[in-house]
């Protein structure tokens, strides 16, 4: 877009909040040499690292030709020969899939508490019951573990990265109650226990107000209401910001976690880890809403625009790619493609001198390389994000090798077996 103004609508920083004092002073705006030292070193590594896994990506490509029985041109023992793949890796990985779906979700309920005390006897059928409630409601279990185990199998590596998830929008809607109903009771029954304060009148029947801030922080919420009287019942209209909290857990594409070579199989003994995000326009406003990212970054970051096809980067993944995209049997970049209108947005993970007092912290840094070089979206410590101080990944494999990320897919180990019995 020639102007941000024309296209789209400039995104505003919260206002300043007594509340935040400490954070500003926690999180100073990094000076514009440190920024650009931080950034570039960032791209720096993800380049380096995703150039020494090329090999590895190319294996992904040849995976997913022997899962989803695609054959090669045979011309052994000659051209023209009976070109049938026996569909001996696809069989072995969907064998394997409902055993370890089974061993994960298949007792009822998924999650037993045993006390280790006796004290704790008396909350443990209470605590058992909320675990439970959060992994079956708010984690969609019975979806994550079948498409964990696929990836366990094939490609032989699967990455949770688990988080608490902060979400900020506007509910609207309009409520109605019985003519008789007072208003303290209209305000219980549209805001429980958080009642709104500050209400001021804006209008005939109308107010502006603000509800508590979120547990984790934050400036109050804004709430706005107007009531209509009908000959049987009231009428209210409700606009109130709302911010959702739970734990989540994402499962991500093997190819959008980038970590350097030899650096061992243990996330957190790492110098740095990349996790490649695709962000709409909302998830941008809202990480500038919750305090995350700096409006005037995405701002610029709107300026440039989005990369053209984000999800085809020119770097790495195009195979991986187009081979997940012929075995769906859509178009990789096509006129409808959800990415392309994202943003690619990397998470750093590194040891770092942020504050130069000549030791490393564990910070996290937001950025775009490909349209704001030399530029952060924001920076955060480890532990001022996690609590318990710790990456916020697991990962699991089918075959580690030992003092390696990378671990061996079924599809390699039987690679040989299922060449033969296609040949034969």
């Amino acid at each position: 877009p020639e102007t941000l103004d024309t296209q789209i609508e400039p995104v505003e920083a919260p206002e300043p909040d007594d509340a935040q004092d400490l954070l500003r002073e926690l999180l100073p705006t990094l000076s514009e040499e440190d920024e650009q030292a931080l950034a570039d070193q960032v791209k720096t590594d993800n380049l380096a690292a995703i150039s020494d896994r090329a090999d590895w990506e190319g294996r992904l490509s040849e995976w997913d030709d022997a899962y989803y029985n695609r054959p090669g041109q045979k011309i052994f023992p000659w051209p023209g020969c009976a070109n049938f793949w026996v569909p001996l890796t696809m069989m072995g990985v969907e064998t394997y899939k409902p055993r370890l779906t089974e061993s994960i979700i298949g007792q009822s309920p998924p999650i037993l508490v045993v006390p280790s005390k006796d004290a704790d006897e008396r909350r443990q059928v209470l605590v058992e019951q909320y675990l439970n409630w959060q992994v079956q409601t708010q984690i969609p279990l019975d979806a994550l573990v079948p498409q964990a185990a696929h990836l366990f199998v094939h490609p032989g590596l699967v990455v949770a990265k688990t988080y608490w998830k902060v979400t900020r929008h506007t509910r609207r809607m309009v409520r109605e109650f019985p003519l008789d109903t007072s208003l303290p009771d209209v305000l219980m029954a549209l805001f429980g226990a958080d009642q709104p304060t500050d209400f001021t009148s804006t209008g005939e029947l109308e107010w502006d107000g603000t509800v508590p801030a979120s547990p984790q922080g934050g400036p109050p919420l804004a709430v706005r209401l107007k009531m209509k009287f009908l000959e049987d019942a009231i009428q209210v209209l409700i606009e109130q910001e709302t911010v959702d909290e739970r734990p989540a857990v994402d499962l991500l594409e093997p190819v959008d976690l980038i970590v350097p070579a030899n650096g061992g199989d243990d996330l957190n003994a790492l110098p740095w880890l990349q996790h490649r995000m695709f962000l709409s326009e909302d998830e941008l406003r809202q990480r500038v809403a919750l305090g995350r990212f700096d409006a005037d970054v995405v701002n610029d970051l709107f300026r440039v625009g989005q990369p053209a096809n984000p999800d085809q980067p020119e770097t790495d993944a195009h195979e991986v790619r187009q081979s997940q995209a012929a075995a769906e049997g859509v178009e990789a970049d096509g006129a409808s493609s959800v990415k392309a209108e994202l943003y690619e947005i990397f998470e750093d993970y590194r040891r770092w001198d942020i504050n130069d007092d000549g030791t490393a912290e564990e910070i996290i840094s937001w950025s775009c390389p490909s349209k704001l070089p030399g530029r952060l979206l924001g920076w955060d410590y480890l532990d001022n994000v996690y609590a318990h101080g710790r990456r916020p990944f697991r990962v699991g494999r089918f075959l580690p090798i030992p003092f390696r990320f990378y671990g061996i897919p079924l599809a390699e180990m039987i690679r040989g077996i299922q060449d033969e019995i296609n040949t034969i």
